[in-house]
């Protein structure tokens, strides 16, 4: 048996009646065969067009630097017949299906290690083939969410410093109140350290704080601060004695702030 292969390349069989072909990248090519009868030498020729369907090339889309615990969304382009395989390292898969038919799109809650993979195989129903892509992952940590926050008492009116001690080097802290999360001071650190942030609360009043990190991770401290109000001495009424004129060496007389 001779055989000639256009448009890929014979791997294993040559000579026998039946041969592997690896196929190129091209649209088409053909396979011929030429069978020999030894003893008398008569031949004959078949031959077979080809049609060459390019493997799936998955390209992976999402975001390759994410912060732990956070959930993000991986995606391929769409294709109705095909077969998708996704793997996943250092995040879980939400809901935990990896495969599917145009199972083009996972999202992935990410762990606490620094590093991840994502990974996608695509498949063509038989014979067609498959194709596979990889996107590394960096996770990044996020602040110390368990620092202690100060609860101070202040007159009405006056400015309330709230302490957050023991802060990390190098975040952003954002005073909120509590109810809506507006915003009401905010503080970035060079160094660790106590962070001092102020408001002028008019009622007693709860706020939290908002870490966040150099790779924009953030997290809300567990701890609150509740600022209470000391209520304000009033302004004193003086109370005269008997009388308000005394002459010098009257003997004494009483007086009364209320």
């Amino acid at each position: 048996y001779a055989w000639t292969v256009t448009g890929g390349t014979i791997t294993g069989g040559s000579g026998t009646n039946k041969i592997t072909v690896n196929w190129g990248t091209g649209a088409s090519g053909s396979v011929a065969v030429t069978e020999t009868i030894t003893a008398t030498g008569c031949a004959v020729t078949a031959s077979n067009s080809i049609t060459i369907n390019l493997a799936p090339s998955p390209v992976i889309t999402g975001t390759s630097s994410v912060c732990s615990g956070a959930t993000e969304t991986y995606q391929t382009g769409a294709a109705l017949t095909h077969n998708f395989i996704w793997n996943v390292t250092g995040g879980t898969i939400v809901g935990g299906v990896n495969s599917g038919i145009n199972l083009n799109s996972i999202q992935v809650i990410w762990g606490s290690g620094t590093t991840g993979l994502v990974e996608v195989t695509e498949e063509i129903p038989s014979p067609y083939g498959f194709g596979t892509n990889q996107m590394n992952i960096t996770i990044n940590p996020l602040p110390n969410a368990s620092l202690t926050v100060s609860d101070p008492s202040v007159c009405l009116g006056a400015t309330a410093s709230i302490v957050v001690q023991n802060a990390e080097g190098g975040m952003d802290y954002t005073l909120r109140l509590n109810s809506d999360n507006s915003i009401i001071d905010f503080v970035h650190t060079a160094a660790p350290g106590d962070v001092t942030l102020e408001a002028t609360p008019g009622a007693p009043t709860l706020y939290n704080v908002l870490a966040e990190n150099e790779y924009g991770c953030s997290v809300v401290l567990s701890d609150l601060s509740s600022v209470t109000i000391t209520p304000n001495v009033g302004t004193p009424v003086f109370t005269l004695g008997a009388t308000s004129t005394r002459c010098q060496g009257a003997g004494s007389v009483t007086y009364t702030a209320t």
